[in-house]
């Protein structure tokens, strides 16, 4: 069953999609591995946190759909692939002409003391947005069951993205934790990980014009769980 929030999805994309410009570059296939993705929703900001103790998860899903709202490769105009390099890859809305899924973003926790934090949605901490995710150094299929390592990641959406750990931008940010979770047979390869930014994670917030140039808008906690898992053919 939808939730109503879902309707006020479709009204924030639409209006970022016809407002801003969308970032050279941001639609990209990956190779080839299909997967599906679903947020740990029950901590989400917008859900009033759920049974979740501070703080809240600001990254997430748009709560399209049944429950836990996956995004699905192939499904409802998803794209979600790891590529030939391991880099797990989500794009919430591959027709461009309608909106289907969107990712939940909340900029309601700027790094103190920081000069320049500066929400990107008019008069609101948040919003909900046709996104392009992607791990950077992830490897993801060379880890073996059990295996962590830190990774960069971006979420680009139109005028904007958000970067964790990736040079140039990573200055006062911090990487996100890919932990393999599934298969549990010691040594397997894996097919199942979680992606997660701790509650102390930082992300920077850069505004991007249409010919690539980059202006920084401030440090954010953005705290959030994804857990990835690659679908058989």
């Amino acid at each position: 069953m939808k939730r109503r929030i879902a309707i006020i999805a479709w009204v924030w994309c639409g209006i970022l999609a016809i407002t801003t410009p969308v970032l050279a570059g941001q639609k990209g296939a990956g190779s080839n591995m299909p997967a599906t993705a679903t947020y740990r929703n029950d901590c989400l900001t917008v859900w009033l946190g759920g049974a979740c103790s501070e703080p809240l998860d600001r990254i997430g899903s748009d709560a399209n759909g049944t429950w836990p709202f996956p995004y699905t490769h192939g499904v409802d105009g998803v794209a979600a692939t790891i590529n030939a390099a391991g880099e797990f890859q989500l794009d919430t809305n591959t027709d461009s002409g309608r909106l289907y899924r969107a990712l939940y973003l909340d900029f309601g926790a700027p790094v103190p003391d920081d000069p320049m934090p500066v929400s990107p949605f008019p008069m609101l901490d948040f919003g909900f947005v046709d996104a392009y995710l992607s791990t950077a150094g992830g490897a993801l299929t060379t880890m073996l069951a059990g295996a962590a390592r830190d990774v960069g990641l971006m979420v680009n959406f139109p005028g904007w993205s958000v970067r964790f750990g990736i040079a140039p931008w990573d200055e006062g940010t911090t990487p996100v934790r890919v932990t393999c979770v599934g298969p549990e047979a010691p040594g397997s390869p894996c097919d199942t990980w979680e992606l997660e930014a701790f509650p102390t994670a930082v992300a920077k917030l850069l505004k991007v014009s249409r010919k690539g140039q980059t202006e920084d808008y401030g440090n954010f906690y953005m705290p959030f769980k994804l857990t990835v898992h690659r679908l058989t053919r």
